[in-house]
């Protein structure tokens, strides 16, 4: 479903950076729903985001030189 159709999708990035709680509230399919990640799951994909982040300025920094 998330796939698909996903109302969220173009600042879900920014939503999870910013969650407070295991619990991230998203549209899938046209719904409100919810997705609970554990402690060790929010801690991997802040990882991979942040590094994701860190390799685009890095690109854009040296595109500039």
């Amino acid at each position: 479903m998330f796939q698909h159709t996903n109302g969220s999708k173009d600042i879900l990035t920014e939503i999870f950076q910013k969650l407070t709680s295991n619990e991230l509230e998203v549209v899938i399919a046209q719904k409100d729903m919810s997705i609970y990640f554990t402690a060790t799951h929010r801690a991997d994909l802040l990882s991979v985001l942040n590094a994701v982040k860190y390799s685009e300025e890095t690109e854009t920094n040296s595109e500039g030189q």
